[in-house]
């Protein structure tokens, strides 16, 4: 990890930061932890005439009482597509005593991602045990204290062992009830109503993560629900664990084409968690409301060293049955596949 020369990140005092959950795994030299870094800058801003504009089109288009739209809980969930990105900005992280300058600069939506390295003697030094077991510390971003004498950001670090069993879930439908097939009802359940989980799945997962089992979220629901999202976890006791979720622009992918939820780059994004961790096992845990089976039998069939079984939530109005449900398990090929209405249905034991 490189000496840095700027110590704080480019953050003024009138701009924001926020620190998405990382994930760090070992390199395969034995030498270094890799760490993948997300967050994004921004800062608030008042509504112009075209946001407006688009919050009126958005109610329009739920369908939903009045009212409603005047509740803070709507202008919570909107507030993260509302503020003002803050592109080009250098970004620096503090682990323990250790800073380190990433690599690459906030882009234009004001998100990064960006990996470092960090030598193994390091980590080892704040998590003793941590080749052997999954382990959890605290990443902060370092602020200049005399622009921000108060601020203080910082979420965890996911070091996950080379060797375990690991959970890749999704999100909305599967632990969290969106409707995604309904468009208007998915939009209300997003913006407007209290999230509602599936209720007994955050009980199925506190039983496997008690038993080793570390998760990893891979949702199209947006970053810029990730606080509410948190929030979310945090009040149905769902296991804490690595995100990975997407970015999505008001105009384009809500008014214009209706839809939060599209499954494009999920394949990608669970094929390299795959390839990261070559000796974990893996279950795939969806459902059956859009491309989840499809996306689950071709990485079933691609690692099936790796995939140990794939289990999807059936969704009322669009079950997995008949030539769909064939076609899965003959991609899958000999990785056991179940369907489950209820979470009693799912192994107390992975």
């Amino acid at each position: 990890m490189a000496i840095v020369s700027q110590l704080y990140s480019d953050l003024d005092s009138k701009q924001r930061a926020i620190l998405y959950p990382m994930l760090g795994y070992l390199h395969r030299n034995r030498d270094t932890w890799r760490v993948l870094a997300q967050g994004r800058f921004y800062r608030q801003v008042p509504l112009n005439l075209s946001k407006r504009l688009l919050m009126r089109g958005l109610q329009r288009v739920m369908n939903v009482p009045r009212h409603e739209f005047q509740e803070e809980l709507f202008r919570q969930r909107l507030e993260g597509f509302l503020v003002a990105a803050e592109p080009g900005r250098r970004v620096v992280l503090q682990l323990g005593q250790e800073r380190v300058s990433l690599r690459k600069k906030t882009r234009s939506s004001g998100l990064f991602q960006s990996t470092f390295d960090v030598p193994s003697e390091v980590i080892r030094s704040l998590v003793p045990n941590v080749d052997q077991q999954d382990c959890r510390i605290d990443v902060k971003l370092a602020v200049d204290p005399q622009l921000h004498e108060s601020l203080e950001v910082t979420n965890s670090l996911f070091l996950v062992a080379p060797r375990g069993l690991s959970v890749i879930s999704d999100i909305d439908d599967t632990i969290k009830r969106t409707q995604v097939t309904q468009k208007r009802a998915m939009l209300a359940n997003t913006f407007v109503h209290p999230f509602q989980p599936i209720e007994g799945m955050a009980k199925v997962y506190q039983q496997w993560e008690k038993q080793g089992v570390f998760f990893h979220y891979v949702s199209s629901s947006p970053w810029q629900l990730y606080s509410a999202l948190d929030d979310f976890f945090a009040l149905e006791n769902f296991p804490a664990g690595s995100m990975h979720l997407r970015w999505f622009r008001l105009r384009d992918e809500i008014l214009r084409k209706w839809q939060i939820l599209r499954r494009r780059g999920k394949y990608g994004i669970i094929a390299n968690l795959l390839k990261r961790f070559p000796e974990r096992e893996f279950v795939l845990l969806g459902d059956s409301g859009e491309r989840d089976p499809e996306i689950y039998a071709r990485l079933a069939k691609r690692f099936s060293s790796q995939v140990k079984m794939i289990a999807l939530r059936q969704i009322p109005d669009r079950l997995l049955e008949g030539k769909r449900w064939q076609k899965i398990e003959q991609t899958a090929r000999k990785i056991p596949c179940l369907t489950f209405e209820s979470p009693h249905e799912l192994p107390s034991e992975l």
